[in-house]
């Protein structure tokens, strides 16, 4: 990283400087991830992208390519989940702190958060609406009648000029966008009296289960909906759970009045709680059923439903909702908070996977096993592998042997592909006779908990073997073992045997365990030990201190010898040692903000940071009394439903407003340092820019320009300009790809200790240049890696 690169505005600066210092952030790893839709068409794309970018500018990635399609990309929002969890936008975290590998396939959806539109009678009455763009016609004419209870055959939208007339049309059909205002004139339907208010009436609800009866507040302009709300307020029970009946036909539809089932003042209603609520299941695949369920109802017994659907086995089934998985199959589905409606996430788990089996004796196998088959089964696999007897085997998974009966299904154990068990051979009795008897001595291994154990062993086996049985009688990992005879620890090298070490039969030897790597966390006056990796991200620090703390992870700050902590980053980057102190402070819920408009800036006080982003747009609409406006944050503009402290927006920070319908003023920095001042929308295209420029300077060739803005070039042309961070009053830096006049040039090519010149032809290839490098600094072709750039030719 260059330190200037945000500010520089001469790139012959860098070129210029023998040696240019740079700052090292970290090892970039390219790698080939693939991004496979899971909901519409299962499409897989493959991008090479760097571990170290954020799930935020992964999703820019595919709108960007989205757009070039000549989708809808202005309108898409991506949701990506990996191995069952959904990955965090908005945040600083990346794809390598996320767990993200080289390969892997990362599925996402395509969805269309919710737009804000006003709608505006003839009478001068205007409300704000919810809607979604893709949505048709006909559901938005429900969400209206919901709100100025208007029956949807009533309704004449109208919007830019245009009736919104086809009923089946989505939104975007008719340019709809946020902060459109849509008129709303009302016909008069048939054989219907001049339109009055109706009058509030009340109707009998009666219980099918208990046959009580209670009267409830309702007009014939009310929805369904909101009279199950009120019968279950009533009667004490779940709404969700409310089946309304008139005439012996359920009121199925919520979003329909009750006048349009002939329902009216005095009507007789039957009610009946419903048992069993409804969910989806979808799969990676896109593939979404229904299924019934009880609240009572074992996850066991969903599992078996899913299967029947899905053709999954139950042990290969993860089940997650909400981002938690339904681990504990005897737990029932209600503890889990599932609701009617609820959606859950079904991850098929390969029963077929490969784990590495490791002797004391250094074999090393890998051997590949059913998550359906039996231990038995599995075990009576390691006989003939390793030819260690079925009896004499025992399994060793994280210190703790592997406990179960024959019968027991390998999927109860915590195993996954790439496990690592330890096997180790149960030891013949010891005869108490014969020569053999000589070669085994006990030990006596005791803790400073009191714990103590006899170990049979040869004074010849070396040190691992020894800690491995060590491990299994004390229950102690290996790598926490320090052995300690006569106040002397035994030797670190694990290959050195016990006689070596001058251990002799009937020896005590005391185990002490090494105390885990910690930091202490300071937060008013109080501090605590927590323990945790130093390899490990700060992200899991934060999940630890808000268990001991009870403060939220969106409101902690830590900060080490002054510096505030990245979440994405790890704790041995900032240096911090086992026995640290590090700094909590709890951030602000209300921050102070500054709007920068087209004009001038504007303080907003008192902004609650765990709201939305569509409460701050509304806020600011009220303010300047514009039309809903579109915000940017540190270049990334903001997105209706996440919060504003997902956002990363905190105390003091600049907001910038931007409106659809002004320009913005960038400056062309050219390479002769002339400038050239453009307006244009921050909707224009990079494209579109280059036209603009090649037109005002009188360049044939658009193909020889290049534009670049903070150090990095603007390579996708389709790409809208506020999409690549460029804001108001920015300064692009232009330059040529080629000259248009000369075919041969002077090519100057750099190593750390020499600069040679060499002369190259405009249409040759890279591998003649190398080949010239090569005669001329004596480097090999195949050694060579040549940048410009900062791309790899």
């Amino acid at each position: 990283v260059y330190p200037k690169a945000s500010s520089i505005t001469n790139f012959d600066e860098i070129r210029r400087a023998p040696f240019p210092s740079f700052t090292i952030r970290g090892r970039m790893v390219l790698a080939s991830i693939k991004f496979q839709d899971v909901f519409l068409t299962g499409q897989v794309e493959t991008h090479v992208v760097d571990l170290d970018i954020s799930v935020t500018r992964v999703m820019d990635i595919l709108i960007g390519k989205a757009g070039q399609q000549g989708q809808l990309a202005q309108f898409m929002r991506f949701k990506f989940v990996y191995c069952g969890r959904e990955l965090e936008q908005g945040s600083s975290d990346t794809l390598r702190s996320m767990g993200v590998v080289p390969g892997a396939t990362v599925g996402y959806t395509i969805v269309t958060p919710p737009v804000t539109v006003t709608v505006r009678t003839a009478d001068g009455v205007s409300r704000m609406v919810q809607a979604d763009v893709t949505a048709s016609v006909a559901m938005f004419k429900q969400r209206v009648a919901q709100t100025f209870g208007v029956p949807p055959q009533a309704q004449r939208l109208v919007v830019w000029g245009s009736e919104m007339s086809m009923d089946n049309a989505p939104l975007t059909s008719y340019a709809v966008t946020a902060g459109a205002t849509i008129q709303l004139f009302v016909t008069q339907l048939q054989s219907a009296a001049p339109r009055t208010p109706p009058a509030a009436s009340t109707v009998q609800v009666t219980s099918l289960t208990t046959g009580e009866t209670k009267p409830i507040v309702a007009t014939t302009m009310d929805s369904v909906a909101n009279v199950k709300t009120r019968t279950g307020v009533a009667f004490n029970v779940n709404p969700d759970l409310v089946r309304l009946f008139f005439n012996n036909v359920e009121l199925s539809d919520d979003c329909r009045p009750l006048g349009m089932y002939g329902i009216g003042p005095g009507a007789r209603l039957g009610m009946q709680q419903n048992q069993e609520i409804t969910v989806t299941v979808a799969d990676l695949m896109g593939q979404t059923k229904w299924l019934t369920l009880e609240h009572t109802e074992s996850v066991e017994s969903f599992k078996a439903k899913v299967e029947s659907l899905f053709h999954v086995p139950v042990a290969a089934q993860r089940l997650v909702y909400k981002g938690r998985q339904l681990s504990d199959d005897d737990a029932t589905m209600g503890s889990y908070g599932i609701d009617a409606n609820a959606a859950l996430q079904l991850i098929e788990r390969p029963t077929l996977v490969t784990v590495d089996i490791a002797t004391l004796w250094g074999q090393h196998e890998r051997v590949e096993m059913d998550l359906t088959e039996s231990f038995g089964s599995f075990k009576t696999k390691i006989a003939a592998i390793f030819d260690v007897p079925v009896a004499a085997q025992r399994l060793i998974l994280a210190g703790k042997e592997l406990d179960g009966t024959d019968a027991t299904t390998m999927s109860s154990f915590p195993i996954a592909a790439g496990t690592r068990l330890h096997l180790i051979e149960r030891p013949s009795p010891i005869p108490s006779t014969g020569s053999s008897s000589s070669s085994m001595v006990s030990i006596h291994v005791a803790t400073l908990d009191g714990d103590a154990a006899t170990i049979h062993t040869s004074l010849d086996d070396v040190l691992a073997t020894f800690k491995a049985k060590v491990a299994t009688a004390l229950d102690t990992p290996v790598e926490m073992q320090r052995l300690i005879l006569s106040g002397r620890q035994l030797s670190d090298d694990d290959q050195a045997t016990l006689r070596s070490c001058g251990v002799h039969a009937d020896d005590r030897l005391h185990l002490v365990k090494r105390i885990k790597p910690s930091v202490t966390v300071a937060f008013n006056g109080r501090s605590e030990r927590v323990e945790v990796e130093l390899e490990s991200p700060i992200s899991k620090l934060q999940a630890l201190v808000e268990e001991r703390f009870h403060v939220p992870v969106a409101y902690q700050r830590l900060t080490f010898r002054g510096q505030t902590l990245d979440s994405g980053r790890l704790l041995d980057w900032y240096n911090i040692a086992s026995g640290d102190t590090i700094e909590l402070t709890k951030k602000p819920k209300t921050a102070s903000l500054e709007l920068a408009t087209w004009r001038n800036v504007i303080n907003l006080a008192d902004v609650d940071l765990t709201s939305t982003v569509l409460d701050l747009k509304i806020r600011v609409t009220i303010l300047l009394q514009t039309p809903m406006p579109r915000l940017q944050h540190r270049g990334q503009e903001l997105i209706d439903d996440q919060t504003l402290v997902s956002c990363g927006i905190q105390d003091g920070d600049r907001l910038t407003l931007l409106d659809r319908n002004q320009t913005m003023t960038v400056r062309i920095k050219q390479p002769s340092g002339d400038s050239l001042t453009l307006d244009v929308p921050p909707t224009t295209s990079v494209r579109d820019l280059k036209d603009t420029v090649a037109q005002r300077l009188g360049i044939q060739d658009v193909q020889t320009l290049r534009l670049a803005y903070a150090g990095i070039w603007l390579t996708e042309d389709q790409s809208p300009l506020g999409s690549n961070g460029i804001s108001h009053d920015a300064e692009l830096q232009l330059r040529f790809l080629r000259p248009p006049t000369a075919s041969v040039v002077k090519v100057h090519v750099y190593t750390l200790s020499k600069r040679v010149t060499v002369d190259m032809a405009l249409d040759g290839t890279v591998a003649t240049l190398k080949a010239l490098a090569q005669e001329a600094l004596g480097v090999s072709v195949s050694s060579q890696r040549l940048f410009f750039g900062g791309q790899a030719l």
